[in-house]
């Protein structure tokens, strides 16, 4: 039992980089992680861990260890699995990372629907932008925009977005409703642009075989959809995202989508998880939820 709690204690600190952090999620205090991570070290005779003021890595062999030992607690977590199946709820922590705009918007609202069906399993929800570096690398799910490029993860599709256009009705009703994307020029267009290349990304439309890159000439740019959202309501101008971001706004009518028929297909959304022998029980039933939360409604 030692051992496995030894064990325990340098895997969530490897995962999360932080002997503070880790000591939270094993629920015991951070000089009992050091001293399990310590007696871990004496007894390989190998330093896996370099420690620094700033932050803590993973030495060749810590890296190579750590695969070793998450096989290991995974078979244990699934012969405790196998026991307690269908004699006690599921419990424990899962650590998800959402794309922020998707997960705040899609997931967050559905969550007291999965807390009163799982209420032993504890969600760490880690919010980022997909294009910028991820915080954390030893998530156990992970929803992406795009294509997984993590060849230790497997991923399967959520749903697929599309790309549309839209604008606050006073806005249309002062410039006028464009009829094709030929006429964009004639009208204010508000960009994405991303906060760390400031580069701008094209508007899609459908075209004859693929959909269709077309810049336009912006007397304005954001770096965050929610920003990009509120200005189009605020009769800035026309945009274009992803559907779901402009959802509760066309509801209420703040918003009208224009050039409806040259809406493209958008990225692709999935959940992607480790390609570890051993899948827990909680993270099956968290991926399954997310797969069926993700479905449109009928």
């Amino acid at each position: 039992m030692q051992d496995a709690h030894d064990l325990r204690a340098f895997v969530e600190v490897a995962r999360s980089g932080s002997f503070h952090r880790a000591a939270t999620t094993v629920g015991q205090t951070k000089s009992a992680v050091s001293k399990a991570v310590a007696r871990l070290e004496d007894r390989l005779g190998v330093r896996l861990l370099v420690r620094t003021t700033r932050q803590l890595t993973l030495t060749e062999e810590g890296r190579s260890y750590l695969a070793d030992c998450e096989e290991i607690l995974g078979s244990i977590e699934a012969a405790n699995d196998r026991v307690r199946l269908k004699r006690v709820r599921p419990g424990g922590a899962v650590r998800i990372e959402f794309p922020l705009l998707w997960g705040r918007e899609q997931i967050v609202p559905l969550l007291p629907h999965f807390r009163r069906s799982y209420p032993d399993i504890a969600l760490q929800l880690l919010f980022a932008d997909s294009r910028l570096a991820r915080h954390d690398d030893f998530v156990d799910v992970r929803v992406i925009v795009g294509p997984c490029d993590d060849a230790s993860f497997i991923s399967k599709p959520l749903l697929t977005t599309r790309a549309i256009t839209v604008a606050a009705p006073d806005y249309l009703s002062q410039a006028g409703t464009p009829r094709s994307p030929d006429d964009l020029r004639q009208h204010t267009c508000l960009h994405y642009i991303h906060p760390t290349t400031r580069e701008s990304y094209p508007w899609l439309f459908k075209g004859d075989r693929r959909a269709v890159g077309r810049r336009l000439t912006s007397p304005m740019m954001l770096s965050h959809p929610d920003a990009m959202r509120d200005a189009a309501i605020a009769g800035l101008g026309l945009v274009q995202g992803p559907d779901f971001l402009f959802a509760e706004a066309l509801a209420s009518g703040r918003l009208q989508q224009v050039l409806a028929e040259y809406a493209t297909t958008g990225p692709t959304i999935s959940v992607a998880w480790r390609q570890n022998k051993y899948l827990p029980q909680r993270v099956r039933i968290l991926i399954d939820w997310l797969r069926q939360a993700a479905r449109p409604s009928p």
